[in-house]
């Protein structure tokens, strides 16, 4: 949960810091950099788990409408997590 955290953060403040710029070369940059900070970050949380099966938890409490947010990463969403980011970066950068 540690690791899958700042990877959710880098996305988000990559998606906003690539509407913020008016070029699209930046924007590629922007996107680019932070699904690569991503991927780092996503690739040391879940190999552990594609090599001994253990079992990813995390549970934030929040307000009403929504009450709990679990994460839960098994080796299935392991392996999806670290086919699908990388091949996302390559259709980022493939679509400049």
């Amino acid at each position: 949960m540690k690791m899958i955290l700042p990877a959710v953060i880098s996305l988000v403040f990559g998606a906003a810091l690539s509407l913020y710029f008016k070029s699209n070369f930046y924007r590629m940059l922007a996107s680019a950099t932070s699904q690569t900070i991503c991927m780092v970050f996503v690739a040391l949380a879940t190999l552990p788990v594609l090599n001994d099966g253990t079992i990813i938890t995390g549970l934030v409490e929040w307000s009403f409408p929504v009450n709990n947010i679990n994460l839960r990463i098994d080796a299935l969403s392991a392996f999806f997590l670290l086919f699908s980011i990388p091949l996302t970066l390559l259709g980022t950068i493939y679509a400049y």
